[in-house]
């Protein structure tokens, strides 16, 4: 299910050009990640930013300065966004769903939890495994008795 195909226009000007090859998508630490969204400013990036700011241009300065925490979580929920919109165009993970993978492997999380981000496509997981017809739209057994 691609919904971005159905608008015209906008997945060869924006959302193809800032997905990155599957095979270029390393794990990262949080930090890395972040820094990875200062190197690699996307077309969809630059969207986000401008609708959720208001503003056309980063300030660097700001972002990556440390007196600027508030600007720097601001940017980082702008790359995480645009991470989770983008994997809902791949067939694949991209680097924030391999860095809260990472996250939650070093913590005592449940498979509900899990399942639940999976599901979400925020991180990886079991949803790669759910049998055939089986949608959020029409969700197995399993992930509704997990919502339950």
């Amino acid at each position: 299910m691609r919904f971005v195909n159905s608008v015209p226009g906008f997945n060869p000007q924006v959302v193809a050009p800032s997905v990155t090859p599957q095979a270029m998508v390393p794990t990262q630490t949080p930090r890395e990640f972040f820094q990875h969204s200062l190197d690699n400013y996307t077309p969809m990036l630059a969207l986000l930013f401008g609708l959720s700011t208001g503003n056309s241009r980063r300030d660097l300065r700001k972002i990556a300065g440390r007196d600027y925490q508030s600007h720097q979580s601001v940017y980082l929920a702008i790359a995480v966004a645009h991470d989770v919109l983008l994997r809902c165009s791949t067939g694949y993970p991209l680097h924030f769903q391999y860095v809260l993978h990472e996250l939650l492997e070093s913590q005592q999380v449940s498979n509900q939890f899990r399942d639940v981000l999976s599901a979400m496509r925020l991180s990886l997981g079991r949803i790669h495994q759910i049998r055939e017809g089986a949608t959020l739209a029409s969700p197995g057994p399993w992930f509704k008795h997990q919502l339950n």
